[in-house]
This record gives C-alpha cells, sequence and structure tokens, in this order.
C-alpha cells in the first residue's frame, strides 16, 4: 500500500509511469534496521519508536501495515506490533 502511495505521489511529481520509465526500479526497499538506524540517529528511542508506532497504527491502520510490509517485516512481526500498538492504548 505504502509503495503504490510513493509510486502515485512520483508519478503525480514527475508525470513518469512505469513501463520502461525511469519510475519502474528507481525506489530501493529500506529494511527495518536501516529505518531503526535513522529513527536512532535522530535520537527515536525504542519508547519514542513504539509511540510513533502507536500514532501511525492509530491514525493510518493500513498504512502502518503497508508501510511494515514495505520494511520487510514478517507478517508474524506485523501483527505482534499492531496488537501491542493497540494492547497499549487501551
Amino acid at each position: 500500500m505504502l509503495r503504490r502511495l510513493v509510486y502515485d505521489e512520483v508519478v503525480q511529481q514527475t508525470g513518469c509511469r512505469q513501463g520502461g520509465s525511469p519510475v519502474k526500479n528507481s525506489f530501493k526497499i529500506i529494511r527495518l534496521a536501516e529505518w531503526v538506524a535513522m529513527f536512532e540517529e535522530i535520537g527515536l528511542d525504542e519508547a519514542k519508536r513504539m509511540r510513533w508506532h502507536k500514532l501511525f497504527e492509530a491514525r493510518h491502520p493500513d498504512a502502518h501495515q503497508g508501510f511494515m510490509e514495505w520494511l520487510g517485516i514478517s507478517p508474524e512481526d506485523i501483527a505482534r506490533y499492531r496488537a501491542q500498538c493497540l494492547a497499549e492504548s487501551t
């Protein structure tokens, strides 16, 4: 889902579409470890990252799911993250 949102934004900004265009393979998939490293670099510790996940889950649950899939997180771990977000927000 997130990949589709990013693709739509690129198409809107550039007018390029897949099928021989520069858009087709222009996105590198960032894995979880790279994302966490960036969060840590800007000062987001584990507690702040969980707060971010809870906010993402509360406001945009489908996009949160898609984002975690984009990061290559397993379905089991995604379910665990989402359950933890819901349990801690109540």
